[in-house]
This record gives structure tokens, sequence and C-alpha cells, in this order.
């Protein structure tokens, strides 16, 4: 480290975490039951992820021996960053622990600090691109918390990089803002304290935070559920009536919907039994107002706020067995070939490429591929439309 430069806090990996962390008051915002997913001992971690906690602590300790060339590019391009800042000269804190407000603190990965101006940047390993530094309450919170423990500070700009996007957002606070941005964090903070478990109106659920969230049992999606549950089949079953009028059936009749709905709570065999009978119903809505979505937006030509229209590669399939074995039979043995009783590509691409040399496997799978394409063994799958959501740029 430089001379300028002190570590103030322990690795990565030995930290204690608040109940409400910087990077998660957004999740608490959003929805005040929010509760963090944790990770047990015995689950793996995902790569990106553990990958990032590798070039976190390298650059931490000013040590890259341990990192490839393509790791050792993104800490270059936060190191970079860095050094082009005017704060740069000054003090640079790496990891320092900020207490913010209401019991939240965390840890930001660097603060630089020439006189009165300072600097807080974080570094984002992850392919998601951040919420801009102006919206973003992680930010907002480490520079409170940089206001209060270097109280000559006036000014604090906050900067989320991004390595892998080669993406930066920045935004400067000033002290006179403190007030407002301690009640922000505090507001947050109340709101989750005051929330009723029980009942589903206190709940805000949204997309972006729902599928993060570890609780299982929530009232509010159960409502949701529910909801849909019965006014779709109150529909299907209104429909059944009047063809049964027509034909003079008896119609079926309506579902019989559980008390509990939380899945964690439902404990009684003939309950869940009840709430079985509701998910098909409930996965058929998913799948008809996806298809609907679509019909809208590709077969009517519908803009639906917030989405845009996109396509995908669909799945390449291998129509031909026959033809197919023929084009893998000098690599892959017919007991193996034999096991992939749809044969999809995908598979067989991995099978015929497990013996290819070092170098060679993205060669010999095209090589395969343009076999099968000659042998009229191939379908190309064609594009698949769907729509996506449009993120903040």
């Amino acid at each position: 480290m430089s001379l300028n430069t002190t570590m103030s806090e322990p690795q990565h990996n030995e930290r204690k975490h608040a109940a409400i962390s910087p990077s998660a008051l957004k999740h608490f915002d959003d929805c005040p039951g929010y509760v963090r997913e944790e990770r047990d001992d015995d689950e793996p971690i995902h790569p990106v992820t553990a990958e990032g906690t590798l070039i976190h602590e390298a650059l931490d300790n000013d040590d890259f021996s341990g990192l490839t060339k393509d790791q050792q590019e993104l800490a270059g391009f936060c190191i970079d960053y860095a050094g082009m800042l005017p704060t740069s000269v000054g003090e640079i804190i790496k990891e320092p622990k900020l207490d913010i407000a209401a019991g939240v603190f965390g840890y930001v990965d660097q603060v630089q600090i020439d006189e009165d101006v300072a600097d807080v940047l974080d570094w984002k390993m992850g392919w998601i691109r951040v919420e801009p530094a102006s919206e973003n309450l992680q930010g907002l919170a480490y520079s409170l918390g940089v206001f209060k423990k270097w109280q000559h500070v006036s000014e604090v700009t906050v900067h989320f990089v991004q390595p892998r996007l080669g993406y930066v957002t920045a935004h400067t606070f000033t002290r006179d803002e403190m007030l407002a941005m301690e009640m922000r964090v505090r507001g947050i903070v109340a709101r989750v304290s005051n929330v009723d478990l029980d009942d589903p109106d206190s709940f805000t659920p949204c997309e972006h935070t729902c599928i993060y969230c570890a609780r299982h049992n929530c009232p509010a999606v159960a409502k949701a559920a529910n909801t849909i549950g019965i006014r779709y089949a109150e529909a299907k079953n209104d429909h059944a009536k009047t063809v049964a009028a027509l034909e003079n059936k008896k119609p079926t009749g309506l579902l019989d919907v559980p008390e509990q709905l939380y899945p964690k709570l439902l404990d009684k065999p003939e309950e869940m039994a009840k709430a079985m009978e509701l998910l098909p119903i409930v996965e058929r809505w998913c799948k008809s107002l996806r298809k609907r979505s679509n019909d809208m937006a590709f077969g009517e030509g519908i803009a639906i706020p917030g989405y845009e229209t996109a396509h995908r590669a669909g799945r390449k399939n291998v129509t031909n067995a026959n033809a197919a074995y023929e084009a893998v039979k000098d690599r892959v043995p017919l007991e193996d070939f034999l096991t992939i009783t749809s044969v999809p590509f995908g598979k067989l691409k991995e099978l015929y490429t497990e013996d290819s040399k070092r170098g060679e496997k993205a060669k010999d799978g095209r090589t395969l591929e343009n076999n099968l394409t000659d042998l009229d063994a191939l379908s190309g799958g064609g594009d698949v439309p769907y729509l996506r959501k449009i993120k903040n740029k």
C-alpha cells in the first residue's frame, strides 16, 4: 500500500452485517417486509460472486498476484478510475466502517479525502447495471456516513464503478443536505420496524425486490395468488356454465381454496391438497397472461408501458437421429448416443467435443453443426419473440 493509504477493516468474509445494510436499503424501501436471502454453508457460491470477492480483496491489499489476466484487467479499471480523481493525492482509506443512522452501518470499498472534499468509491463486479448514483440509496447512505465520520468534509461524491460493463455513475452530495439524507434513511427503518407481518396490506411487493426476498410465507404474495386463483377459477367456471347450458351438461363446481395460503404454514394434508388444486390455475393464469401480452405486443402492435419487444435465438434440435449418429459415430459411442432420447443439439455437441484438443472445442462444435445442416438433420429453432423490462440507462 502507498504511504497515504490505510486499511481500516477486516476482509470481506470476516465482517458482520447490519440488519439493514446500505446495499439493502432499496429493497426495504420497496417493501418493509423484505428479508435478505442467506446462503447455506453447503450451498455453492456463484462464480461471479466468488470472483468479485477475490478482486475486491486484491484491491484492498494491493496484491494482484492471485488474479488471472482478465481479473487483473477488471481490478485495473477500478485503480485507473480512482487515480484520475483529484482526491487521489490525499488520504485514501480502504474499507472503512460507516455508521449511517438508526442502526444502519456498512463498509464501503474506498474513501479518498483531500482537504474538505471526499470521493466514495464502490466497486461493482456484477453484470447488472446499478441505479444512477443520484437515485441510489446505497450511495446516499455511504455519503451520509462519510459526513458523520469526517466532520470537516463539506462535499462527497459517490462513484459506482462497474468494470465488466465499462460503466461509472456518480453524484455529489453537500453537507447542507445531511438532514434530508438522514430523514430518508430513518423513514425506511421506521417502516421496517413497524410492519405488521400478519397484514398483507403492510407489504408492498414489487418485481425488483420480490425476486431477491427470502420471505417465503409473504402474506401479500399469498393474497395475490389467492385472488388470482379464485377470480381465474370463477371466470373459467362461468365459461363452463355457459358451455354446459348450451350443451345441456352439468357444470363443474368452484375451486375449494384453503384458508391458509402461506406455503410454510400449510401443515394439514387436506389443506395442502386444496392448495395444490390452486397451483395449476395460477400457473395457467401466468401462461395465459404471457401469451396475451405477446399477442398485444407482436400481433396487434400495442406498446406495453415499461416493456420492449425483443427476440432470442430458438433452441436447435436434431431432427434426424440416424443422420446425426452418422455424423458423430467416430467420436460418440452408440450407447452414449442412445441415452439422448430427443437428441438436443447442445447435449450432442457436448458429447462430440468432449475429447477435443485444447483450443479446438469451438471449432469442432461448428464442424458438427455444419455437418448436421448438410445432412438436413438440424432445425435452426428460429428467433423467439418475447417482452423484456426496459432497464434504466
